[in-house]
């Protein structure tokens, strides 16, 4: 029996679709079809991920004069320490997989890709996705793209990491319609340095409305030696009347500890 036959044969006996398949080794479900066809056989770490998956020898998978998956006693001392070494590779090439059986609208409501280096397999795309590279509604990673994004670069509405970009966006650098930093850049701006089109707060400052120890922009409050939040407050209720108020809040606490 071919290795295309045999995973057939394991899909279905475990009720799998060939998509269902595919979303758990991480490739396209046009993979999985060239695999069962015989058109193309998959690479080493990828048997070891199906040999785990149905729980089935590697040996079992690619060699074809053997019919039944046998184990325990049958196997002798030399290929059972070649199956630990094997798992051994396994966890080395894959590091950490999880793709969750629920799906929401074709997409895993959870799916986790921690491995060893950058690649297809090291990307994390679900509802919560958390990986290498993550891809999600909640997303946690070294770069990671979501609604809500964590990571060391974080792109999202709500984005925090080393450095973000979004609607909201905290981290070392930032950039976004609010952004928060050491150095921070958007329409409005809190950090250290701090950039803003509107209202810009922090040590040095630049903006339309400008708060800092040194401040630079149409209106102008400098630190000099030291802000109350009174003054702050008629500062900015002058100068932007409709201020979000959590931002004003904000803004009047970061005012008062420039320094």
């Amino acid at each position: 029996m071919k290795f295309g036959e045999k995973l057939i044969r394991l899909r279905r006996k475990n009720g799998m679709s060939q998509e269902q398949l595919a979303a758990e080794i991480g490739i396209t479900r046009q993979s999985v079809s060239k695999w069962e066809s015989g058109s193309t056989l998959p690479e080493l770490a990828k048997l070891i991920v199906i040999s785990e998956l149905f729980d089935v020898s590697v040996d079992y998978l690619v060699k074809d004069s053997m019919e039944e998956d046998f184990s325990g006693d049958m196997y002798s001392m030399g290929n059972t320490r070649l199956e630990e070494k094997m798992d051994e590779l396994s966890r080395y090439v894959k590091g950490y997989q999880y793709t969750s059986k629920r799906h929401i609208k074709g997409i895993p409501l959870v799916s986790i890709r921690l491995g060893r280096r950058l690649g297809k397999e090291s990307v994390a795309k679900g509802i919560i996705a958390i990986g290498n590279i993550a891809i999600g509604v909640v997303s946690l990673g070294a770069v990671s793209i979501g609604v809500f994004s964590f990571g060391a670069l974080a792109f999202g509405i709500i984005a925090l990491g080393a450095m973000a970009a979004g609607l909201l966006a905290f981290g070392a650098m930032a950039v976004g319609g609010i952004a928060i930093g050491t150095a921070a850049a958007g329409l409005y701006a809190g950090g250290v340095t701090a950039l803003g089109k509107e209202v810009a707060v922090g040590v040095a400052a630049s903006g339309k409305t400008a708060i800092g120890e040194t401040a630079f922009g149409h209106h102008c409050l400098v630190w000099n030696n030291g802000l109350d939040a009174e003054q702050i407050r008629q500062f900015l209720d002058r100068t932007n009347p409709h201020l979000w108020e959590p931002l004003r809040k904000f803004f009047i606490f970061l005012g008062q500890h420039i320094k």
